[in-house]
């Protein structure tokens, strides 16, 4: 999918006016400011929105750091220097995350430039030229979708013309479409660093990681965004030796910031109904079919549509259902399980940078969303394709320092399950 032009241009920085802040004010601006004075490396102790005397120190060894007069008072010039230095990070973590994939199409580039030179390609400088573009692949392919089919789409077309024979012929062709990959690329990551992935209500959680606790139909429902241009994020599922354990021990022993719980599974065996693969190792006795899966390789992910092949690309599936969005449009590929209940649920943007992790709150048979119903309201989000996930007592979400934030409807709150969705902050 070509990136759109709007995307490759990156805007002035515009600093929103802030309020002067000092000992004894209270607040979310107060947190906002807590949060950039960790994120600047100056941590304030605890984020509580409460200007106390740590956050008074935080604010002076910035302001020493920033040459400005410290004075301990977070004000305009303080509020400025500071999100120009959270905003230079940033945009220095997303170029950093596509340094890889541009140095193996620069590499590529010129490899193609030397070998075409003399006006022929020998079957070695074939080898080599396979070699690389298999090296470059696989480094694209974990990427977000958008810069990760930027890559490809160079890539399959110099293979192509190596696989034919034409790369003499069409040298200048193939070294065009390189040298765009990869600027493109770039100018992508530049743009998404200075444009949020998350729509208003959402509140930072972690690096490329935001919440938002709402209503839907008057059910609580908790919803986890996730920016998959941000390097500093990583999808992750479970192996198959550890099925049956809580969404909340998965996470913990991944590390993660994030866990869903995934497909529906048997009593005793924790078997999935559906297709599982864990980085490239497909769980036993495991197969697509009936069911739609989360396809994801690090950062690139998306949901599938039932009775699909596992993408070239894909490492990792997670399946579920029904699928309840595709192209944006409401579908449910098994009505069957179109009942109210406690819900949970996946979906992701249609330029493949958000996903929405989601979990509303509800009991069989008494309440609860609709497929239906959860599906207009990832829609509502912002996704374009989604799944539901399994249902009732299995609808559980995990978030770092929050805990449990939907407990399963079982007694004691906890179930077990087949495998999950989790996602890694660093």
């Amino acid at each position: 999918m070509p990136t759109p032009i709007s995307r490759l241009t990156t805007p002035v920085a515009r600093t929103a006016s802030q309020p002067t802040l000092s000992v004894g004010a209270k607040g979310p601006a107060v947190e906002r400011l807590q949060r950039l004075l960790e994120s600047a490396g100056h941590s304030p102790r605890g984020i509580d929105g409460e200007f106390g005397q740590n956050t008074r120190r935080a604010v002076l060894e910035f302001q020493r750091s920033a040459k400005l007069p410290t004075t301990g008072v977070a004000n305009g010039a303080t509020w400025t220097a500071l999100e120009k230095k959270i905003s230079a990070q940033k945009e220095r973590a997303f170029l950093n995350g596509t340094k890889n994939v541009a140095g193996k199409l620069d590499a590529l580039a010129r490899q193609v430039d030397r070998f075409t030179d003399d006006g022929r390609v020998t079957s070695a400088e074939r080898s080599a030229l396979n070699k690389s573009i298999s090296s470059a692949r696989a480094a694209a392919e974990p990427m977000v979708a958008d810069q990760s089919n930027l890559a490809l789409a160079a890539l399959e077309k110099v293979a192509l013309m190596t696989k034919r024979g034409t790369l003499t012929t069409k040298a200048e062709d193939a070294l065009k479409a390189l040298r765009s990959a990869k600027a493109n690329i770039v100018k992508d990551a530049k743009f998404d660093a200075h444009h949020s992935a998350f729509g208003p209500g959402f509140k930072r959680a972690f690096n490329g990681i935001a919440t938002k606790d709402t209503t839907v139909n008057g059910l609580k429902a908790h919803v986890v965004a996730i920016d998959l241009a941000d390097p500093r994020v990583k999808l992750q599922t479970n192996t198959e030796s550890t099925r049956g354990r809580t969404v909340e021990n998965h996470a913990r022993a991944a590390n993660a910031e994030v866990a869903l719980n995934g497909d529906f599974f048997s009593w005793g065996s924790f078997k999935p109904s559906g297709l599982a693969i864990t980085n490239g190792k497909q769980w036993s006795n495991t197969s697509s079919g009936f069911e739609g899966f989360l396809a994801f390789n690090g950062r690139h992910a998306a949901v599938t549509r039932p009775n699909s092949k596992n993408p070239s690309w894909s490492e990792n599936a997670v399946s579920a259902r029904p699928t309840v969005l595709l192209d944006g449009r409401a579908v449910l590929s098994d009505p069957a399980k179109n009942e109210r209940s406690a819900r949970s649920g996946i979906g992701i943007s249609k330029d493949g940078r958000t996903l929405y992790l989601v979990a509303v709150q509800g009991r069989s048979g008494v309440n609860g969303l609709t497929a239906t119903e959860l599906g207009k309201f990832m829609r509502s989000l912002g996704a374009d394709d989604a799944m539901a996930m399994d249902s009732g007592g299995s609808a559980q979400l995990y978030v770092r320092g929050r805990g449990m934030v939907q407990k399963s409807t079982d007694p004691g709150g906890s179930r077990g399950v087949a495998n999950v969705v989790m996602v890694q902050s660093r």
